[in-house]
């Protein structure tokens, strides 16, 4: 290899090495806790002992603790009942923990920790955790749509989309319907097709693509409803939960045109994507390759015609 390709590669290398360094540090430069709304997040934010005073805030918010104040008077009451912040002295260490419960969308955020000495930030002792709060979809809400023929109709559910992938179900005495289609998210709302019998209440809702709602609370919305039917899923406390298999469905197969495959969902990682941060390597050291054996290749031209012209 001829030394201007080997200078040119080298330099590729440093800057492929340098961009994943700094995808790296973009996304795990500090701690990251992960939650579903509704649970509990517990925080500990370590600081210096002889500090004279610590806060926490939220993103670039007012602080909303000191140590030398408690929790600030401005905080709402719903705020005050789901905020506790613990002063945690311990052989040595000192730490402030923080716990919300209920946790809402408003609560995702990076929140800070400063440490003060005499009035004075110490900065390299500022302490930063992201903390992000997941949401699954909201209601479903299904009208009917395309009839299949025979008892056979599809419906055509949608709900708000959430942060976490989901999925739309519906029930018919008892039986679970064959879904048409994968669930496909479409800017804000989550839309899935879904096979249902015209003759009987049919009784729908969204959940997590990763976990079954119990079919009992599967109730967002309700369709072919009569004065003869309950608006509940289990009216009946004795009702078993049976599967309703695709392939029963062959006259009349109203499934052309659709897929029945479902999608299995992903591991989703939140928290300093490692995974990633591969793929991105992967893909730089491929870059790298190509522009190496292209730079060869011109070289040869290059030399192919100097031969020629001698």
């Amino acid at each position: 290899m001829s030394p201007y390709l080997s200078m040119l590669s080298d330099r590729f290398t440093i800057l492929i090495t340098i961009v994943i360094f700094l995808a790296i540090q973009s996304e795990c430069n500090f701690p990251a806790s992960s939650k579903i709304e509704g649970e509990k997040a517990n925080l500990i934010f370590p600081y210096p002992c002889d500090s004279t005073e610590v806060t926490l805030q939220q993103s670039n918010r007012w602080p909303f603790y000191s140590s030398t104040e408690g929790l600030s008077p401005s905080l709402p009451k719903s705020q005050v009942q789901r905020l506790k912040v613990k002063n945690i002295i311990n052989n040595g260490s000192c730490s402030l923990d923080l716990t919300i419960r209920d946790l809402l969308r408003g609560d995702q955020g990076t929140y800070i920790l400063f440490a003060y000495k005499d009035g004075n930030i110490l900065g390299d002792d500022t302490h930063r955790i992201y903390l992000q709060v997941d949401y699954p979809p909201g209601n479903a809400s299904c009208v009917v749509g395309v009839d299949k023929g025979g008892d056979w109709v599809v419906v055509d559910c949608t709900a708000n989309a959430g942060t976490i992938p989901g999925k739309i179900e519906c029930y018919q005495e008892g039986l679970w319907m064959p879904p048409l289609t994968d669930p496909v998210e479409s800017g804000s709302l989550l839309g899935q097709f879904i096979l249902i019998r015209k003759s009987e209440p049919a009784f729908c809702c969204s959940s997590s693509l990763f976990e079954d709602k119990p079919r009992c609370e599967c109730n967002d919305t309700s369709l072919n409803l009569d004065d003869n039917h309950s608006n509940h899923p289990c009216p009946l406390p004795s009702e078993t939960l049976t599967t309703y298999h695709p392939s029963i469905v062959t006259e009349n197969n109203p499934s052309n045109n659709y897929s029945t495959t479902m999608s299995t969902p992903p591991n989703k990682m939140r928290e300093c994507n490692y995974k990633k941060t591969v793929i991105t390597l992967s893909f730089f050291m491929c870059l790298n390759s190509f522009l190496l054996i292209f730079s060869l290749f011109c070289l040869y031209k290059y030399k192919m015609r100097i031969h020629e012209k001698k």
